[in-house]
């Protein structure tokens, strides 16, 4: 289980450009919530109802909701679209619920201005190049111990320095 002293992040938006490894951090973040006994839900846009996934984990929480490209539906302009996201997003907030919402976007200029306030958001989070000690923790995480070997991370970050996280996955 979580660590209660720890405040619990409800809603979270992850944004940055094409290849910063959003889709990487669903699946790093599905990683810890099983390993602490937490419910984790890919939800995909354009497939999934967001509503009933958020239901869903009402019925399984505690629980950690994922939603990538959600500037898909607050960009859309339509009122009744944003403002069904708004509502849907202040239910998570609710007393006695343990549901964290994780939210991706390439770009961050399209989310309704309702969506992003504070106590709507709890954190924004831009995610760029990785520096020195982020290539040397994706390289940790994404190569099986066993065969890394004796590497130079100080080099390996000279080569990969400005580089998005998915590129450096890639060439690991």
């Amino acid at each position: 289980m979580r660590d209660m002293s720890l405040p619990l992040k409800r809603s979270v938006l992850l944004e940055g450009p094409y290849g910063t490894g959003k889709t990487l951090a669903a699946f790093l973040t599905a990683q810890i919530a099983v390993e602490h006994g937490w419910t984790f839900i890919y939800c995909r846009p354009g497939k999934d109802d967001l509503g009933a996934v958020l239901s869903t984990a009402r019925l399984y929480q505690p629980a950690v909701v994922f939603f990538e490209d959600v500037d898909a539906i607050s960009a859309s302009g339509d009122a009744d679209d944003v403002t069904k996201l708004r509502d849907m997003f202040d239910g998570i907030t609710a007393k006695g619920t343990e549901i964290m919402a994780v939210m991706t976007t390439n770009h961050v200029e399209r989310i309704h201005k309702g969506m992003v306030r504070p106590g709507r958001l709890d954190a924004v989070l831009h995610i760029g190049a990785l520096d020195r000690n982020g290539i040397e923790r994706l390289i940790k995480s994404v190569v099986d111990p066993t065969v890394l070997g004796d590497i130079d991370y100080d080099l390996g970050a000279e080569a990969m320095a400005g580089y998005l996280p998915a590129y450096v996955k890639e060439a690991v």
